[in-house]
């Protein structure tokens, strides 16, 4: 696993940025003002890197007290870096077909409990998805927590960052992979064939489910059949029973 380190100043950040170093998040401090804090919105916005304004306590207390020390003149900007490395969903795509292989994709919309993010990754290393599309906002950090309940699963498979997952589901489509969302009201999974089909799942939070824009582009929905009086389930625990039905109708699961 690579380090996450924190780069403070606004020169070093803006550097960062510029050399497509990999960043989780850009905190700025609030009523920050000064010349170049346009050119760090400006690289954020481009790059898709989530940005927070918080006030100068967060800013100490991510810091921490060496850090504190060895960062005086942070200028209240800070860039944390990335504790994985991140693909794009285009050349995992592309590597898949000139393989010879079916691409099998997992996009999460608003999933924000790190634990499920884990356990996710974990299923999704176990039944052969090739890569989570996640969102580069409003979805859970890949922090140390995240990392550790996937029991290493988040450095196994390919993450890929979205800044728009409307965009990235119509990009898919352009491949002939199909898009299945997972909705209750969907049609039930042992209806449906998944066998030497390209697919790209869709899974949201077990509060609010998958986003109404995104289930209107995506091809169909499906559902899981339950027999006894819960309406849903788990995030974790759905993309677990999906990913196992499809991997074992495309016989990838090993005896």
């Amino acid at each position: 696993m690579k380090n996450s380190r924190i780069i403070a100043g606004k020169n070093p950040v803006l550097e960062a940025i510029d050399a497509g170093v990999s960043i989780d998040k850009i905190f700025i401090q609030k009523d920050k003002k000064g010349k170049g804090l346009s050119d760090i919105y400006e690289g954020c916005k481009r790059e898709g890197i989530p940005l927070q304004f918080v006030p100068p306590e967060k800013i100490n207390r991510i810091l921490g007290p060496k850090q504190k020390m060895q960062s005086l003149n942070h200028q209240g900007i800070l860039a944390i870096t990335s504790l994985i490395q991140y693909y794009d969903v285009e050349d995992v795509i592309s590597f898949k077909i000139e393989k010879g292989e079916v691409p099998f994709l997992c996009m999460l919309d608003r999933v924000t409990d790190v634990r499920n993010l884990g356990a996710i990754a974990r299923s999704a290393v176990a039944f052969g998805v090739d890569a989570l599309v996640i969102p580069k906002t409003e979805g859970a950090d890949i922090n140390e927590f995240a990392v550790k309940s996937s029991a290493g699963a988040l450095e196994k498979i390919h993450v890929c960052r979205s800044s728009n997952l409307v965009n990235t589901i119509k990009q898919v489509k352009l491949h002939g992979i199909e898009v299945i969302a997972s909705d209750m009201n969907g049609k039930p999974m042992g209806d449906l064939q998944f066998k030497d089909k390209p697919i790209m799942i869709i899974l949201g939070s077990e509060d609010r489910g998958v986003d109404v824009k995104l289930l209107k582009v995506s091809d169909y929905q499906l559902s899981i059949p339950m027999s006894g009086k819960m309406e849903s389930l788990n995030v974790s625990v759905a993309a677990g029973i999906i990913f196992y039905e499809i991997s074992k109708l495309r016989n990838t699961i090993q005896e």
